[in-house]
């Protein structure tokens, strides 16, 4: 499936999905990666449930507004305290299937918006 026009190459752009791949940037990924609007880095966890939220939160810029996580094929939830370790940082944090969660990132890099997208296939 593809998401949009691919117009200014210095900005990562998430070209499409499918279940156990991710093209991003003329990049296919089948380990999950975090992203912002122009950054690409494989993710040191093989799954969702083993995400240590503290990594996370370090690893990600502190003028970030928004962190998405695609959960793979299907939505998962975060705990409650996941979210509250954002929201102390001043962070809002979304979780969803990863196919919406391209299409979300990708709104909100083109309002410019400071995200940063975590995204298994």
């Amino acid at each position: 499936m593809l998401f949009q026009k691919e117009s200014n190459t210095n900005r990562v752009i998430i070209k499409g999905y499918e279940p156990g791949n991710i093209q991003i940037s003329g990049q296919n990924f089948s380990s999950p990666v975090l992203i912002d609007e122009s950054s690409i880095q494989e993710y040191p966890t093989s799954s969702f449930d083993e995400i240590d939220f503290n990594q996370l939160i370090e690893a990600i810029s502190e003028d970030t507004e928004v962190v998405i996580l695609g959960t793979g094929e299907k939505h998962k939830m975060i705990s409650a305290t996941a979210i509250q370790k954002f929201n102390q940082k001043g962070i809002a944090v979304e979780a969803m299937g990863t196919r919406p969660a391209c299409h979300t990132f990708q709104v909100l890099v083109h309002e410019r918006r400071k995200v940063v997208a975590l995204l298994f296939p």
